[in-house]
Formats: C-alpha cells, sequence, structure tokens
C-alpha cells in the first residue's frame, strides 16, 4: 500500500472521529448555520484521487432513531468529477451498501452529496425515506445506490 493510501486512509478515520464529537453541533440537534460555518475547518479536507484534487466535508447528523452520514464532493480546481472519481472516494469513505446519491450545483460547481443511514450501533441500513421520493437506481462496477436527479432537487 502507497503512503498516498495510507494518508487517505487517516485523513478518513480522523474526519470520521471528529464527526462523532461534532453531532451535538450539527443539524437537526443544532440549527445556528452560523455555527456550522464556524466548524466546516473541523469537517473538510482536501484529497487526491486519481489526479483530481476534491474537496470532502462530511459530517453525522443525529435523528433520534437513526444517523445519517453525508459525505459531500467537490472538485477542488474542476467544475465536475468524473463518476468513478466519485464512486472510488464515497466507496472508500461510506462503504458499499445502501448509498444514495445527490447532485446538485453551488457557485457554478456540482457537489456530489452522499449518505448513508446507520442505526445507533452504527450498522447501515436502509434509507428511511426511499419509498418518499423520486429515487431511481445507479449503478457504477460493483455499487449499487440511489439517485435523485438534480430536476428533482430544491433546496431552500
Amino acid at each position: 500500500m502507497s503512503d498516498h493510501s495510507k494518508n487517505i486512509d487517516k485523513s478518513i478515520k480522523e474526519l470520521k472521529n471528529l464527526a462523532k464529537i461534532l453531532v451535538p453541533y450539527n443539524y437537526p440537534i443544532c440549527t445556528l448555520s452560523l455555527q456550522d460555518d464556524d466548524l466546516l475547518i473541523f469537517k473538510t479536507r482536501m484529497f487526491i484521487v486519481d489526479g483530481y484534487s476534491l474537496i470532502a466535508h462530511y459530517q453525522r447528523c443525529d435523528y433520534g432513531k437513526y444517523y445519517l452520514d453525508l459525505l459531500q464532493l467537490y472538485g477542488d480546481y474542476s467544475t465536475y468529477l468524473p463518476l468513478p472519481v466519485i464512486c472510488k472516494f464515497a466507496k472508500k469513505f461510506l462503504g458499499n451498501k445502501e448509498l444514495s446519491l445527490i447532485e446538485t450545483y453551488k457557485e457554478n460547481r456540482k457537489i456530489y452529496c452522499w449518505t448513508v443511514y446507520l442505526d445507533k450501533q452504527e450498522i447501515v441500513i436502509s434509507n428511511p425515506h426511499k419509498d418518499q421520493g423520486d429515487w431511481k437506481h445507479g449503478f457504477y462496477d460493483d455499487m449499487k445506490y440511489f439517485y435523485v436527479p438534480p430536476n428533482k432537487v430544491f433546496f431552500i
């Protein structure tokens, strides 16, 4: 294993540990958006994956009965990232079970929002909302994920 791969694994572990500590400061427990901006430095890292510089923002949200782990990815220097890059990184970060992907745009960049739901023992569970939306199945290599097209996403 290369040093680069070990560094990625170490950074992922650090982000996941910090996410657990920061749960009380995340939505829906805390709704102060200014505080969220102050904590971004603890939730964000830059990674090089297959030659692409990407920014990863990771957080865990506590919804009482389950956790929602959210991984947002976007290109550091590029408007969009290739599907193999985002799938490879999402799989490494969140695993390969019950993933969901929502794509949106912000400041002329494509943002890839990967989510996975966990029970309180941190075991992956099925998306409790998948029957409520216009989800499609996406496939890449051995990954199967739920996908919401950008025209179906409406953020306020």
